[in-house]
């Protein structure tokens, strides 16, 4: 397995437009603070996957996969961050002849189609709802999760014997029994869009800050933990000191493989 972060911010992106605060004033390429909007692909078993179509799709594929076609795309949800780059997608699969599937769960496909309705005539892209998918060896599952303010989100886990990867943005609150998926990972990509969002109004949240996720590390002990979706008050070179062993702040372009973990796959109860 070796997934690669095509996009790492939150919606807005880093720089936001007309912010003037360090980060966005001082975000580039040589400190892994200019960001793009989320997106990541996976090269499994000789199989190609992206999860995600950011606005930002266009550069991102210029710049990590061009000439690459994925044999899938999986969607998280529905929200203009994650998969509002479907557009220039769905152009490059019909100009390019191709026949790409777009997979995801049947109350998210249904949104994305009302978004993108000519899409469905298109060819070169084909729209499947589902909650499972087999990429090669590794059998592909989606999880709803709580979004908080903003609804649900889906979860993906990726798993094959002795391996499971899971890829958890955009979740807020969750309840326990929906964590049980994550638990045990050998590689955990959760969103943690703020450093600390204690101050703010809970009922208005809908993603986890880095202390909430920080404290489910310990619920879900996940072998490597890699936090997401970060916003311009994530400085990364200021805050990755502060992380424990074990936990990383992605970054466009960080690529992470099999063998970068170390250790066996652990089994976890249900209980």
């Amino acid at each position: 397995m070796e997934l690669t972060f095509l996009g790492c911010s939150d919606a807005q992106g880093v720089p936001r437009m007309a912010c003037e605060c360090a980060v966005c004033r001082g975000a580039s390429l040589d400190n892994h603070n200019r960001r793009s909007r989320s997106s990541v692909w996976l090269t499994a078993d000789g199989h190609h996957a992206l999860i995600d179509v950011s606005p930002d799709i266009r550069s991102q594929y210029l710049i990590y996969r061009n000439g690459v076609v994925p044999d899938v795309v999986f969607l998280t949800h529905a929200h203009n961050d994650h998969m509002g780059g479907l557009g220039d997608f769905g152009d490059y699969c019909f100009w390019n002849a191709l026949n790409v599937l777009v997979v995801a769960a049947p109350e998210v496909m249904e949104l994305v189609q009302d978004r993108y309705p000519y899409l469905k005539r298109r060819r070169g892209i084909e729209f499947v709802s589902a909650t499972d998918y087999q990429l090669g060896a590794w059998h592909v599952t989606f999880h709803r999760t709580n979004h908080g303010y903003n609804g649900f989100s889906y979860a993906i886990v990726l798993q094959k014997p002795g391996q499971r990867w899971c890829y958890a943005v955009d979740a807020f609150d969750v309840p326990l029994p929906d964590l049980q998926p994550l638990m045990g990972a050998d590689v955990l990509v959760m969103a943690a869009t703020h450093w600390d969002e204690s101050a703010a109004v809970r009922s208005h949240r809908s993603v986890y800050d880095v202390q909430e996720a920080l404290a489910l590390r310990h619920t879900l002990q996940p072998k490597r933990f890699v936090l997401t979706h970060l916003a311009h008050s994530i400085d990364w070179e200021a805050h990755t000191p502060l992380l424990p062993p074990g936990v990383e702040l992605a970054y466009d372009g960080l690529r992470l493989t099999s063998q970068d973990i170390e250790g066996g796959y652990r089994e976890h109860s249900d209980s």
